[in-house]
Formats: C-alpha cells, sequence, structure tokens
C-alpha cells in the first residue's frame, strides 16, 4: 500500500509545484518582455538622437577641409 501512496503523492505534489513556477515563470516573463520593449523604444531614440549629433559635428569638419583643400590646390 506504501509502494502506491508514496510515489504518487510525490507526483500530485510535484505536478502542483511545477503547474505554480510555471505561472511564476509567465508572469515574470510577460514583464520582462515589457521592459524589453520600452527598452527597444529608448534605443531607437538615442540612435536618432546620436545620428543628428554626428551628422551637425561631421558637416562643419568636412567644409572645413573642403575649404583647406582649395586653399592649397588639391
Amino acid at each position: 500500500m506504501e509502494l502506491i501512496i508514496g510515489p504518487s503523492l510525490a507526483l500530485i505534489v510535484s505536478m502542483f509545484f511545477a503547474a505554480a513556477s510555471g505561472k511564476k515563470n509567465e508572469s515574470q516573463i510577460a514583464e520582462l518582455e515589457i521592459k524589453v520593449e520600452k527598452l527597444e523604444g529608448k534605443l531607437i531614440g538615442y540612435s536618432k538622437a546620436v545620428d543628428i549629433k554626428l551628422v551637425q559635428t561631421v558637416a562643419p569638419v568636412a567644409q572645413a577641409v573642403k575649404a583647406l583643400n582649395e586653399q592649397v590646390g588639391i
């Protein structure tokens, strides 16, 4: 009798624990997915800002190099 009840009870408890931890993991995964989406949005915004600042920085330098090349005759 103990050979049937013990393993059956262990199986039932382990199935309950697996279901409970699975639900907990699903909620954590959903929260992390929301955070990833927010960070992706911020990253796109930062990327656009960096592109604009890079162009603003490089454009005057390129114009200065062009003017120097014209003065030197290259």
